[in-house]
């Protein structure tokens, strides 16, 4: 097991593809160019077939890319039973529910001030 480094454009999208079986880890300013480039490391077990994932970069203040937002209905379901006591948002929600899968890596802020927010999502 070993861990890599992946060299990110700040784009919306992108795909980044791993040399075997892995986990996407953690994001920083990157050590080449530092106002345009965000550093990605990943998990590499070393063992396994690659595989892609896709990369989505937010700006504070954007809004979210389609592909990672809840839909209409949950964000219905999820304001309709936010008042609960003791209950989690999540608590009403069923298991089909149409929330498209994402996980948050991280935060990154250049030196030129901008903040970068990156998830792992669908490969479109």
């Amino acid at each position: 097991m070993r861990i890599i480094r992946h060299d990110l454009d700040i784009t919306d999208y992108q795909t980044v593809t791993l040399p075997h079986d892995g986990d996407l880890q953690s994001v920083a300013v990157s050590r080449t160019d530092r106002n345009t480039r965000i550093d990605l490391w990943s998990l590499d077990f070393e063992y396994g077939q690659g595989w892609s994932k896709g990369i989505y970069i937010v700006g504070t203040g954007n809004p979210m890319p389609e592909q990672l937002r809840d839909s209409a209905n949950t964000q219905y379901r999820r304001s309709e039973h936010r008042y609960s006591p003791g209950f989690t948002n999540d608590v009403f929600i069923m298991d089909e529910d149409p929330k498209p899968w994402r996980k948050f890596i991280g935060t990154v802020v250049t030196p030129c001030g901008l903040v970068w927010h990156v998830f792992e999502g669908p490969v479109q």
